[in-house]
């Protein structure tokens, strides 16, 4: 509600400051691009607060003494392997901030081999739903093997939307301690 009013009342101010100086240009009304993208009729970058859950697992036949990728045929002895599974949960929020903003949290957890496996990843960004999103976006990663290992990503994020094609590129950098 508090959100409403407040667009109410920038709406209301932007309309009261054009008409209260009728020789302003076009350009002067331009100079605050929320205010003109709300006038405009134009689509918010997020509708509200939305998120979705995803669940997976699975099972794998996990070989210890023999490299499947290196040696694929050599997989026919039963003694050399076990079966292990895994699953993950991962949670996402996407909010509004302000008319052309929005903010993404990607928060997820598991296990893998019956290790602990974690994942936590934002994105903020701009975004037109007819012309595409500019954002940052950075992720760390946690898994327990062994002594544990990570990894992080930090890095701009840049989609194009054509009708119902999507472009994506992401330019940053990552690390990862094993």
């Amino acid at each position: 509600m508090k959100t409403i009013q407040a667009a109410i009342f920038l709406l209301l101010s932007s309309s009261i400051s054009v008409l209260a100086d009728d020789t302003a240009s076009t350009v002067s009304t331009l100079s605050l691009p929320i205010i003109t993208a709300m006038i405009s009729g134009a689509k918010p970058a997020v509708d509200g607060v939305n998120g979705k859950l995803e669940l997976s697992g699975g099972a794998n036949n996990f070989y210890s003494s023999v490299n499947p990728i290196s040696s694929p045929f050599q997989l026919s002895n039963a003694s050399q392997s076990s079966w292990s599974g895994g699953g993950q949960a991962i949670g996402t929020i996407s909010t509004p901030l302000g008319h052309s903003f929005g903010l993404q949290v990607d928060m997820g957890a598991g296990a893998l081999r019956g290790d602990a496996t974690g994942t936590a990843a934002s994105h903020l960004f701009w975004r037109d739903p007819d012309k595409g999103q500019v954002g940052i976006y950075g992720q760390g990663n946690y898994w327990a093997f062994g002594s544990g290992s990570s990894s992080w990503k930090a890095a701009a994020e840049v989609e194009g939307f054509f009708g119902n094609i999507t472009v994506r590129g992401l330019f940053g950098g990552s690390r990862i301690w094993l």
